[in-house]
């Protein structure tokens, strides 16, 4: 599986045991409530949202400001104008009791190209001495990426609280060391309980492929026996600029298999996937409903529930593939859950996919 290349805020942040600045060491602890969610308040005199603190990466720049015309709600959204190859952090402590899972989102849209990204993230740590000193106790629980959108989307990352953890550090980032200059509007920021991650998929429709390795962002492949081949195709698809191709050779091996996973989500009563395809060969394939990392269902397996989804070949034109499935009963007891897609490639021949699509029926 590949990851996106926006740093984990941690990163960015460049956060170490002890925090920056010399802090009244009488500080209280943060809230559990965000300040200023809709960045409606204005920014200090270093050019910071109120409540939020800021960082741009190195030799980077940023301009951010308070927007009252472009906004979703409330008196303005934060704009920021990021520089060529620049990346900047807004991001904010909570102090949270309650076990998980959590979601913390925002509302984002772009002028930026169509590479550009925004990702919103949530780490978990531990205030040993607060404000001089926190211990990072969780990993990163990280949004997909939305990349060059000129609406507003919503944007969530769920994350899962650790026992020892007493303060979360929700971040939202923008741009990126790669990326064009471009500019970004936040509004909306929320952070509480439950699953709602946002988008489902990164990349469905394999438009991206950052560092030009052939292979589609957020997807992995894997080979077992010689003469596959699965690459990004820009000469053959459904919409957008590009396709996942799948290729059986003359005198194949066993099979190949390109993959992705969904975010995690609150287990609804249904889920639809559906997705294009076109081509030949032979594609048996699997659609998981899975516990999450490290975690098993109730059943004692790895999954909830396992879909197979056999292909109908050859097609010449595009077809659609749509299927609704009820949610099972230990999933939603468990109280959250991801999707694993593996699409195979069993015969000789060209297997073309595209416009992957996971959504909540009920």
């Amino acid at each position: 599986m590949r990851y996106y290349r926006i740093v984990c805020a941690a990163l960015l942040l460049g956060l170490l045991p002890v925090t920056w600045g010399a802090p009244d060491p009488a500080l209280p602890l943060p809230g559990a409530d965000l300040v200023n969610a809709g960045f409606d308040g204005p920014l200090d005199s270093s050019g910071t949202p109120e409540g939020w603190s800021r960082y741009i990466s190195k030799f980077g720049t940023a301009d951010l400001s308070v927007d009252s015309e472009l906004k979703n709600t409330g008196s303005g959204s934060l704009r920021a104008e990021v520089g060529a190859k620049s990346a900047c952090t807004v991001s904010q402590y909570l102090s949270v009791s309650d076990p998980g899972p959590f979601t913390f989102s925002c509302l984002v849209r772009t002028a930026a190209q169509a590479t550009n990204g925004v990702q919103v993230s949530v780490e978990w740590f531990e205030a040993i001495d607060w404000p001089r000193r926190v211990r990072m106790v969780g990993r990163t629980f990280s949004s997909a990426v939305l990349y060059g959108d000129d609406t507003w989307q919503r944007l969530g990352a769920v994350a899962m609280k650790p026992d020892d953890a007493d303060l979360a550090l929700v971040a939202i980032t923008v741009g990126d060391a790669l990326a064009e200059a471009g500019t970004y509007w936040l509004d909306d920021a929320d952070f509480s309980p439950g699953a709602r991650p946002a988008p489902l998929l990164g990349n469905p429709g394999f438009e991206l492929d950052l560092n030009n390795d052939g292979i589609p962002d957020n997807w992995g492949r894997t080979y077992y026996g010689e003469g596959w081949e699965i690459v990004r195709d820009e000469t053959v698809r459904h919409s957008g600029s590009a396709s996942a191709r799948l290729t059986g050779q003359a005198g194949h091996g066993s099979r190949s298999v390109l993959s992705t996973q969904s975010s995690y989500l609150v287990p609804p009563q249904r889920l639809q996937v559906s997705f294009w395809y076109k081509g030949s060969g032979a594609s048996d394939n699997l659609v998981d409903f899975l516990p999450g990392e490290g975690d098993l269902a109730a059943n004692g397996t790895v999954y909830f529930e396992r879909h197979v989804v056999k292909l109908e070949l050859p097609q010449n034109e595009w077809t659609q593939f749509v299927a609704e499935y009820d949610v099972p009963d230990d999933a939603r007891e468990f109280g959250r859950m991801r999707v694993d897609f593996l699409m195979y490639q069993r015969g000789e021949g060209t297997l073309w996919l595209d416009d992957f699509r996971l959504e909540v029926i009920e």
